[in-house]
């Protein structure tokens, strides 16, 4: 499970456990976020009800009701593996050395495929807390297309990690 599933998951089964409801509710709660951009459960909709194969959607339904039977909100660590996100990018293989004129500092990075609105594309340094402005893929092979001899395709964490 995601942070962000694993967030909606803590949300929804709270208020599942404060209105006494269900397994069959907690499924119409998840079913009702289906199609809806804001819906409340989003990313368990998609994680539970992606898939047009029944037997597959029949099987993540039971592993979710499983969940809520085991569930310890103490220590959710025991019943929930959190997976971290994680997308494709395009850096330079070595780092370069970045100075910090305005705290009189200097430290090495990567430089990163960004949009600049002057060039289009472009490679910048970046540091671990600004990857959001790299462009990142999702597959490898869709990175690679970006590729030069002096740049890799790199699959990094992205998000809250």
């Amino acid at each position: 499970m995601t942070q962000a599933e694993l967030d909606e998951w803590k949300e929804l089964y709270y208020h599942l456990v404060e209105f006494s409801f269900s397994v069959h509710n907690m499924l119409d709660e998840i079913l009702d976020s289906i199609g809806e951009e804001r819906g409340k459960y989003t990313k368990l909709a998609l994680r539970v009800y992606s898939d047009s194969d029944f037997m597959e959607t029949s099987k993540r339904q039971a592993e979710l009701v499983d969940l809520f039977v085991n569930y310890n909100p103490d220590k959710p660590e025991e019943t929930i593996e959190v997976i971290t996100d994680k997308k494709w990018f395009v850096r330079s293989k070595s780092e370069v050395l970045v100075k910090h004129l305005q705290f009189d500092t200097e430290e090495y990075t990567y430089s990163y495929l960004t949009n600049n609105i002057v060039q289009n594309t472009s490679y910048e340094p970046l540091l671990k807390d600004e990857l959001e402005k790299a462009i990142n893929f999702d597959t490898k092979e869709q990175a690679e297309l970006w590729k030069n001899p002096l740049t890799e395709a790199v699959l990094l964490p992205v998000g809250d990690e």
